[in-house]
């Protein structure tokens, strides 16, 4: 994606409500008594699912900083209080078509483990949608898609209601997906083919 498609600008008020719904969760309000919580976003009309324990924050996309001679999904890194945390585009990890950045575009910081340690890596996405809760027996097998890498990438389907993102027709609606959870080990290969890069 060239630089003059992405566009830096963003609602904080938006994502501050975010962040403060993440973090009750976090805190046990809102609680309820079974299954696990994930943090739902969305890539195009596709909706995807992070275990919430991996999020440590949900940020305006910023300009980064390109490494040469990394994987084309890595758009570059950024400095998060000290830390260089690299930047994925899920888009183009997950072949899915480039689009202009817009100012519903997010930066979702997870910890993740990779190499026998902790390490931070940040998803671009296109828009933060709900913290869920879905117990073990709601979540179906994923299909098994030609693509190798969107069938490695998803640990499990299912159905939820969440709402709409601000581009939909009823915007201030809600819908049921289907959402896609991901597998965080395949994230943490990311981050250690990251790290052969560096070296």
């Amino acid at each position: 994606m060239s630089e003059n498609m992405m566009t830096p600008a963003i609602d904080d008020e938006r994502l501050r409500e975010q962040m403060v719904d993440m973090f009750q969760h976090l805190n046990g309000e809102d609680h309820h008594p079974a299954g696990q919580e994930y943090l739902s976003f969305f890539l195009g009309n596709e909706v995807y699912a992070v275990d919430i324990l991996c999020v440590r924050e949900i940020r305006a996309w910023e300009s980064v900083t390109r490494i040469p001679n990394t994987p084309g999904y890595i758009n570059g890194v950024i400095n998060l209080r000290g830390n260089i945390v690299p930047v994925i585009d899920l888009r183009r990890h997950l072949s899915l078509p480039e689009v202009v950045y817009l100012d519903t575009t997010v930066v979702i910081v997870l910890a993740m483990e990779a190499a026998g340690k902790e390490r931070l890596v940040s998803i671009v996405v296109d828009a933060v949608s709900d913290v869920i809760r879905v117990s073990d027996d709601e979540i179906d097998p994923p299909p098994q898609y030609g693509d190798s890498v969107r069938s490695e990438f998803i640990r499990g389907l299912a159905a939820v209601t969440l709402h709409d993102p601000p581009d939909a027709e009823a915007a201030d609606g809600e819908s049921e997906y289907m959402i896609m959870l991901v597998n965080h080990e395949m994230i943490s290969r990311l981050i250690d083919c990251f790290d052969d890069v560096e070296q």
